[in-house]
């Protein structure tokens, strides 16, 4: 299983047209094969601010996925609203479960 987390700080006047653009690409990339999640959240502290946490079954899912027409979409669109590049991190998980206290 993958793991990647993003955060993108996003230009404040540009925010609308930036969060639309997300619920489109959660909403197809959850949709491909091999993703179990694909979801954006505001940040508390910052409303510039929206974190990513994507899951995939595999390398190759998340390969397909970066070539999809709605990931090139979204990456145009995303391009003219942000403030700074985004900061993206990849994790190789091998297993997970519940946390317990």
């Amino acid at each position: 299983m993958l793991l990647v987390t993003a955060t993108f700080t996003l230009d404040p006047e540009k925010i609308d047209e930036a969060l639309r653009a997300m619920v489109i690409m959660s909403e197809c990339s959850e949709a491909e094969p091999g993703c179990s999640r694909y979801r954006f959240g505001r940040d508390l502290l910052d409303e510039n601010i929206v974190h990513l946490t994507e899951v995939w079954e595999d390398e190759a899912s998340l390969k397909a996925h970066f070539v999809t027409p709605h990931s090139s979409a979204f990456s145009s669109v995303l391009r003219e609203c942000l403030l700074a590049l985004p900061e993206a991190t990849r994790y190789d998980v091998s297993s997970s479960g519940p946390l317990t206290a």
